[in-house]
């Protein structure tokens, strides 16, 4: 008898750039930070089953390139990864006050066509940041991806 349980295969590939801000845009990710934090965001992704492609940033917020596995929504993944990277930044005080991810995030689909692109994108977050402040960055990608500008509002909320 065949059994379609066995063969019902979910077959997912889910690229997500997610953006995270530090809360009140703190400038809490200098160099050695930033390096501590990367360590931290690759354990967990790798502990998540998520594969990492990017992780990037400037002071004050992070760049993310992921392949979030089926089992996990992008709300559960980017909640795991924020309270465990904060953790683990506050238990190990990286940084010279107490370690916080606002309560917001961007995450954006990325076609497998604009890997590339994100990747350098991200490696480069320095370099972009010299002409563009980071609420003018994340409006462009809320208008790229056609989200509108009052998401702009709720991600740069200063009650965080």
């Amino acid at each position: 008898m065949f059994n379609h349980r066995e063969n019902n295969m979910s077959y997912v590939q889910l690229h997500t750039h997610m953006v995270f801000r530090t809360l009140h845009s703190q400038d809490l990710l200098t160099k050695q930070p930033m390096c501590a934090l990367t360590g931290y965001v690759r354990g967990v992704c790798k502990n998540l089953g998520i594969h990492l492609y990017a992780i990037g940033g400037i002071p004050d917020h992070i760049h993310l390139l992921l392949d979030i596995p089926p089992a996990l929504s992008i709300s559960e993944a980017t909640q795991k990864l924020k309270s465990n990277s904060s953790r683990l930044m506050n238990k190990n005080q990286v940084t010279r006050i107490r370690f916080q991810w606002q309560a917001g995030y961007g995450a954006f689909s990325v076609s497998p066509t604009h890997i590339d692109a994100v990747r350098g994108y991200i490696a480069h977050q320095e370099e972009h940041h010299k002409n563009q402040s980071p609420k003018e960055e994340f409006r462009k990608l809320l208008e790229r991806y056609g989200l509108g500008h009052t998401a702009i509002d709720v991600f740069f909320n200063d009650r965080d």
